[in-house]
C-alpha cells in the first residue's frame, strides 16, 4: 500500500509540476498579448497622427495653390491693363 501511495504521489506532483507549467506558458502568453496589444496601440496613434499630418499638409497646399491663382489672376488682369495702355499710347501716336 505504501508502494502504491508513492506511485500517486509521484503522479501528483508530475501533474503538479504540468500545472505550473502550464501557468507559467499562461503568464508568458499574457505578457505578450499584452505586448502586442500595445504595439496595436502605439501602430494606430501613429497612424492616426501621419494622417492628421496628411491633412495639414493638404489644407496648406490647397492655400498655396489658392495664392498662386490669385497671383496669376493679377498678373493676368495687369497684363491686360498694360496692354490696353499700349494700345492706346500707339492710337494716339498714330493720330499724330
Amino acid at each position: 500500500m505504501a508502494a502504491n501511495q508513492t506511485g500517486v504521489h509521484k503522479k501528483m506532483d508530475k501533474i503538479l509540476q504540468k500545472l505550473a507549467t502550464l501557468e507559467d506558458n499562461d503568464k508568458a502568453l499574457l505578457k505578450q498579448t499584452n505586448y502586442l496589444a500595445q504595439l496595436v496601440v502605439l501602430a494606430r496613434q501613429d497612424s492616426t497622427r501621419q494622417q492628421q499630418e496628411s491633412q495639414t499638409m493638404l489644407r496648406e497646399s490647397q492655400a498655396m495653390l489658392r495664392d498662386v491663382g490669385q497671383m496669376l489672376l493679377e498678373i493676368k488682369q495687369s497684363s491686360d491693363r498694360t496692354e490696353e495702355r499700349v494700345a492706346a499710347i500707339l492710337a494716339e501716336t498714330r493720330q499724330h
